[in-house]
């Protein structure tokens, strides 16, 4: 009687391990300093998170725009993956009541004009809750733009910007 007690118990603790110990590669990661940054990142592009970081800290070192501004896309290709492979992604910048807001997603190494739409429908999702309020400050859209292009020529990535 014991010993199927014990089987039970020792079969219900590997299949909840076993369950358990699965990741959610679909979950996005997840970066937030309050009343500083907000960056979501498809799960395949931790490493650029500090590159991120790197933007919000010039630009808020610098003179931040009084009101909100449009949301900047960027082709991003990063010669400094992790794993020494060229990482190329999708980056959606604003600046939305005092935060800057980044989403970056991957185009599966396939950098087109799918994907740029594919960004700026989950852009549009994630900011869903931040709507920019008119009017907008599109000079401090410019200068988002030369702050990203600045951060990533100090960091040897390869940038482009779309409207």
């Amino acid at each position: 009687m014991y010993e199927l007690v014990i089987l039970v118990v020792l079969v219900t603790v590997i299949v909840l391990s076993i369950r358990g110990g699965k990741k959610h590669l679909d979950a996005p990661i997840i970066i937030h300093l309050p009343e500083q940054y907000h960056i979501t990142l498809a799960p395949q592009l931790e490493q650029a998170g500090p590159f991120l970081k790197s933007i919000a800290e010039q630009f808020r070192a610098s003179d931040t725009p009084q009101a909100d501004t449009e949301t900047q896309f960027f082709e991003v290709r990063d010669q400094t993956d992790s794993v020494g492979k060229q990482a190329d992604y999708w980056l959606a910048v604003a600046w939305r009541n005092g935060t800057l807001f980044f989403q970056a997603i991957t185009g599966e190494y396939d950098i087109s004009e799918e994907n740029l739409h594919k960004l700026r429908e989950y852009s549009k999702a994630v900011l869903v809750n931040h709507p920019p309020r008119e009017p907008l400050d599109y000079s401090g859209g410019d200068h988002l733009r030369s702050v990203v292009d600045a951060m990533a020529n100090q960091s040897s990535i390869s940038i482009k910007a779309y409207r």
